[in-house]
């Protein structure tokens, strides 16, 4: 199932990191606006060095998303589209809601809410309605095994290359600052188990967002859009 609304002109992108997605929007819409949200000073540098050449059409924005204030310099009822990837399951239920609730009110009506996440289901085979939206497993049970430890190496890699980047060295220490703790960074909060695709699909519908659907879905990994 599918929700149309158009090209966007102005995009939130929350817990941007160096702006993968952002990236993704950019390219998609040559027309569109981004404005990336994160806490990590450090991740936005390496964006806007990354993505400098579309520096006219991107907003670089530090803030906290698990406080409710992360939304009060941007301009209500006049995005497009506010979109996530693979960030929310990092956070507490109670700070999922209130993020929801102020991203429907940055978008303008007919917006959408997109966030691909880790979302299982408590419904049996629950999934889009048809099985042209489902992509065959892309990988044996051993073989996702294998390309978590290769991940892991590889953001142990990134993260000393970071470090050892003169450039970032004012944002490094602003991080300390914000966000103390190991580099690379670890996980240090959040919940142990992720809110189920249902309990999202609740409460987007709780604060107002008027139609939910699974856009996409590989196993337990969905998006989800909302329309406002």
């Amino acid at each position: 199932m599918s929700v149309a609304v158009g090209a966007p002109a102005r995009v939130v992108d929350l817990a941007s990191g160096p702006g993968p997605v952002t990236a993704r929007v950019l390219r998609r819409f040559p027309d569109c606006h981004v404005v990336a949200v994160d806490t990590d000073p450090v991740l936005l540098q390496v964006g806007q060095i990354a993505l400098r050449r579309y520096r006219p059409r991107v907003e670089w924005v530090l803030a906290d998303l698990r406080k409710e204030e992360w939304a009060a310099n941007l301009e209500r009822n006049s995005f497009d589209a506010v979109v996530s990837s693979l960030a929310l399951h990092w956070f507490y239920r109670t700070e999922i809601r209130a993020i929801f609730r102020s991203a429907r009110a940055l978008l303008r009506s007919g917006g959408v809410l997109l966030n691909g996440d880790f979302l299982p289901t408590r419904r049996p085979g629950a999934g889009p309605a048809g099985p042209s939206h489902v992509p065959r497993p892309s990988a044996a049970g051993s073989r996702s095994a294998g390309n978590v430890t290769k991940f892991k190496r590889r953001w142990t890699d990134w993260w000393n290359v970071v470090v050892a980047t003169p450039a970032l060295a004012v944002a490094l220490r602003e991080r300390e600052l914000r966000l103390p703790g190991p580099m690379p960074p670890r996980r240090t909060t959040g919940p142990k188990t992720p809110a189920t695709l249902e309990w999202h699909e609740q409460v987007l519908r709780s604060v107002g967002f008027r139609r939910v659907v699974v856009s996409w879905r590989d196993r337990d990994f969905r998006v989800l859009a909302a329309l406002r």
